[in-house]
């Protein structure tokens, strides 16, 4: 989904990929693909200063990563289906999930 303050977009790419493309340098079309996800990617939040980025899965997982280096930096398990939704609270210490299990954790 697109970042509203301009930045960096993530969105879901091949079976358990996902891509990062910055948005800012748009002569050089950057673009950052991490692997770590076992299924498709269903939801991405990005934080405001690109730092990090949540994603979930249809394998009823989230990852939260690392953006400047691809690293995963926690593995998020407990849902009991798809990880529709990602998102930061206001004040981007905090973030929630939410699956089609009906449950936000």
């Amino acid at each position: 989904g697109d970042n509203k303050d301009g930045g960096e977009r993530g969105e879901g790419a091949e079976e358990g990929e996902l891509d990062f493309e910055d948005q800012i340098a748009v002569k050089d079309d950057a673009k950052l693909r991490f692997s770590g996800h076992k299924g498709p990617v269903h939801c991405v939040a990005v934080k405001r200063d690109m730092s990090q980025a949540l994603s979930g899965d249809q394998e009823d997982t989230a990852l939260l990563w690392e953006i400047k280096t691809g690293k995963v930096l926690r593995e998020l398990k407990g849902h009991k289906d798809t990880v529709i939704a990602a998102a930061w609270s206001p004040d981007e210490t905090n973030f929630a999930t939410a699956s089609m299990d009906g449950m936000i954790r």
